[in-house]
């Protein structure tokens, strides 16, 4: 009976909530057609998504996160984090490096691109240096199990030893070496980390300028000499690229390298003139617009020998899509020479050796906006035995240095009055 008073409740609550006028086989048709449109609708996105493939992008190339465009990498993780957000160089683009002093540091940055691009498979063109140039491109950073086994030894040894010498000061500092080592570890990864697209293949890897790239011969790296007897010293060099250009596949992404772009040591006097320098500018851009996924290009640049104050560099920045300075400082080069020691060495390969101004960066994204990164902070490079690296400049805490300068005052006072006799010491 009880059973039987329930269901008349529970009745009563469907009827009390349910529409009038409305018969209940209207609500069940209506539902069924709801289910069947959407079964239909489903049905259809499922027949475009198999109708429209999506395009598979060549190796060593991905889409940028700010503005979906095409990237590919530098080869220097640190450079492609400061182009505008876009975490690499954007494909039909062209950045100029310049270089304020006789050093050849923007060359560095030049092989760097070269060798990713010989690693991914692309076809890189080097125009006006000799063969030699290509033999010194970076190896990719390897690091040997032999290295790795006796760094996790090494660790687990200095563990133990924490383990056994704790200090007595407190029970909070008993673990404070060893969260240091673990930063240190942690940073040395990520240092040797290579990036990865979303495929899961290498997009930007991890060279060591130490080693020597081996080129095999299937690589595709074409030498463009400069014909000084031509009118124009540049008009082989648009003509051969603008063939390979032509004769390739669109899937194939072309890196061309212009490293010290009107440099004596390369170029003829003439080379220098607005009709020869500027045209070739031009015919670069029209190059990239007709194929914008395809041409990347780099060009170094001496600043030393043609300023910015004048025309022609000026009108030199408004033809390339990005401007990357790079002001060395003074004695620079020179300094990993003179130390001998391997802790001297050490130092220099941390402390900065330039600023790093970057005058305009590429690609808009879809606001119409360029994507300049806003860092806050003066940047500085730096080059080492090993690698290159672009990071915030921050000048050392003052402390240091009145700490230091208290220290040598306290030690020659200590000398003095060690020397000093006793009876110069009574009045």
């Amino acid at each position: 009976m009880n059973c039987k008073k329930s269901r008349d409740i529970c009745k009563t609550f469907n009827m009390a909530f349910r529409k009038r006028n409305i018969a209940i086989s209207q609500i069940v048709s209506n539902r069924d057609s709801q289910t069947d449109t959407d079964s239909t609708e489903k049905d259809r996105l499922a027949d475009v998504t198999r109708t429209v493939p999506i395009a598979k992008l060549p190796s060593g190339v991905k889409l940028s996160s700010l503005s979906s465009q095409p990237i590919t990498s530098t080869g220097s993780a640190s450079l492609d984090s400061y182009l505008g957000g876009h975490g690499g160089i954007l494909l039909g683009s062209s950045i100029l490096v310049e270089e304020t002093g006789p050093t050849d540091f923007a060359g560095t940055l030049l092989k760097l691109f070269a060798a990713e691009g010989v690693v991914q498979g692309h076809h890189v063109h080097v125009v006006g240096v000799p063969d030699q140039w290509t033999r010194e491109l970076p190896g990719i950073y390897a690091r040997s199990k032999e290295t790795s086994k006796s760094s996790s030894t090494d660790l687990l040894k200095s563990n133990e030893s924490l383990r056994d010498e704790k200090m007595k000061i407190a029970w909070r500092y008993e673990r404070l070496n060893r969260h240091s080592d673990t930063d240190e570890t942690s940073k040395s990864s990520a240092e040797t980390s290579e990036i990865t697209n979303p495929e899961g293949a290498v997009f930007c890897h991890t060279f060591d300028l130490a080693k020597r790239l081996p080129i095999a011969p299937s690589s595709h790296i074409n030498t463009i000499p400069i014909r000084p007897d031509s009118v124009s010293p540049f008009t082989g060099i648009v003509q051969d690229l603008s063939s390979r250009l032509a004769s390739t596949p669109q899937s194939i992404i072309h890196r061309l390298v212009v490293p010290s772009i009107l440099s004596p040591a390369y170029y003829p006097p003439s080379a220098s003139s607005p009709e020869c320098f500027l045209q070739f500018l031009h015919s670069l851009r029209a190059l990239s617009s007709l194929h914008p996924e395809r041409l990347v290009t780099f060009i170094s640049l001496p600043i030393f020998l043609f300023p910015r104050t004048t025309g022609l560099v000026r009108w030199a920045e408004h033809l390339v899509d990005g401007v990357v300075e790079l002001n060395p400082f003074p004695n620079s080069s020179d300094a990993m020479m003179i130390t001998s020691s391997a802790a001297d060495r050490r130092e220099l390969d941390v402390q900065p050796q330039g600023l790093v101004t970057f005058r305009k960066l590429p690609g808009l994204t879809e606001r119409g906006v360029s994507g300049i990164a806003e860092t806050g902070d003066d940047l500085s490079f730096t080059l080492g035995r090993k690698k290159f690296q672009i990071k915030p400049f921050s000048l050392p805490p003052l402390e240091q240095e009145v700490t230091a300068d208290k220290r040598a005052n306290e030690a020659a006072g200590s000398n003095a009055l060690g020397s000093a006799k006793k009876d110069d010491l009574e009045f």
